[in-house]
């Protein structure tokens, strides 16, 4: 069935034309995710054999560029694995988007580099919600990834449908960069309970 943007009946009201570009490990299932809620448009990828992968799979358009898939979508989300591959996307988005389209960045990057790419778009009318994601591919493949958001609470409630389709914990931690700032945070807590643990076994083998 193509569902394309087509929002499910009483759920979402308007319709919400949804482009996502980065299909890897993670955003391929992210992608299923919003076909599934019918709000996917479009993808783009680097590599264009996994967009018309995707486009094949659930009907929707595989766009031969940044800017295009831009024209074309209210929301757009990037799932990139760099710093510099995330404003490298959003040069490329500029000449395409339109006055108040929002990107949604599920990548994990610098908060500086999410209030970099924030001022870029800003030029333009666009506004930019950092909202790295926890949970890995299960949760990605399952929609339960928890999504750190930082940005202006106005944009967190237009985009909140459509972080919803993905994620299962969707919180709005402060402004741009908080959604970095966070998962940063969560990272090394992560790492400083690891070492704990492998200390401690480490000590009660040697016992």
């Amino acid at each position: 069935e193509k569902r394309g943007s087509k929002p499910r009946s009483g759920t979402m009201g308007p319709a919400m034309n949804v482009g996502f570009i980065g299909l890897g490990a993670m955003g391929q299932h992210m992608a299923r995710n919003l076909h599934r809620a019918r709000l996917l448009t479009g993808v783009w990828n680097r590599t264009a054999t996994k967009s018309e992968a995707m486009a094949s799979e659930t009907g929707c358009k595989a766009f031969g560029s940044p800017a295009a898939l831009a024209a074309a979508c209210d929301f757009i989300l990037t799932c990139v694995s760099a710093d510099d591959d995330l404003l490298s996307v959003v040069e490329a988005l500029l000449p395409g988007l339109r006055k108040d389209t929002i990107v949604i960045d599920c990548s994990t990057v610098a908060a500086d580099t999410a209030r970099k790419a924030a001022a870029r778009l800003a030029n333009v009318g666009a506004a930019l919600l950092d909202c790295p994601v926890s949970g890995g591919v299960e949760g990605a493949r399952n929609a339960t990834l928890a999504i750190m958001c930082g940005g202006a609470p106005e944009v967190f409630e237009r985009a909140r449908p459509v972080l919803s389709a993905i994620g299962k914990t969707v919180a709005l931690l402060g402004p741009t960069g908080a959604g970095q700032a966070t998962k940063a945070t969560n990272q090394i807590l992560c790492a400083g309970v690891i070492q704990v643990v492998a200390e401690a076994m480490a000590f009660a083998q040697a016992e």
